[in-house]
């Protein structure tokens, strides 16, 4: 938190006034509640309140401060400082409580962990998530966007539009090969040791010591589109 307010303080400062969550994971929401404690208001997808409302019962984390106060379900529209600022909820995506904000006379698109630049991404299965609900997320993103659009992921640098198709070209090349996995009856662990499934994209969405390796990848794959 120091860091945000450090690099926030080089821009403006006016005092916080909204803050948004993209989903619930806590490498997203941990400051929640140092940036309320600014006078920030949180906004999220209802979904986000909802799982950091049992994590609160199940486990003390994170405090009732940390909660997001205005919650919406599909869409919403924000306008400060006669500037437009869109929210929308893709569905099960990266989790089921994703918003992915897209900042208009500014043409900056910030994607959440629905999108990871230049890597596999990270499909919380557990938490609602979907891999064709994913790569219908970015068909979306890029029909919003034009060439010119700043895109912000959720792990890795910033992107163009260029990169997002590449995301989605990717996408599409792993739900078709392994759901022709699918069709020939393998199983979950035939398709999570076939590394010449996915050997034409490792090279260009892993890098050693990533957080989702090829393995993850595919299991993550063929759990999603097996459910």
């Amino acid at each position: 938190t120091p860091q945000i307010l450090a690099e926030i303080e080089t821009i403006s400062n006016k005092p916080l006034k909204t803050l948004l969550n993209t989903h619930h994971h806590g490498d997203h929401t941990g400051g929640n509640e140092n940036i309320a404690k600014e006078g920030a208001a949180i906004y999220a997808h209802k979904n986000v309140r909802k799982r950091m409302k049992a994590s609160i019962v199940e486990k003390g984390k994170p405090s009732e401060m940390a909660l997001p106060v205005l919650t919406f379900s599909d869409e919403l529209n924000l306008y400060m400082d006669n500037n437009e600022i869109m929210l929308f909820h893709p569905a099960a995506a990266h989790t089921d409580g994703d918003a992915i904000i897209y900042f208009v006379e500014q043409n900056v698109l910030h994607t959440g962990d629905v999108y990871f630049k230049d890597r596999y991404p990270y499909i919380d299965l557990n938490s609602g998530g979907d891999v064709e609900g994913a790569k219908k997320a970015i068909e979306r993103m890029l029909m919003m966007i034009n060439d010119d659009t700043q895109i912000i992921p959720g792990h890795g640098q910033r992107a163009t539009k260029k990169d997002l198709q590449k995301t989605l070209n990717m996408y599409e090349k792993s739900i078709a090969l392994i759901s022709a996995e699918i069709a020939k009856g393998k199983t979950e662990d035939d398709v999570a040791k076939n590394e010449n499934l996915t050997k034409d994209l490792d090279q260009n969405f892993y890098t050693e010591g990533a957080f989702i390796s090829p393995e993850k990848w595919r299991t993550t794959v063929y759990m999603s589109l097996k459910r």
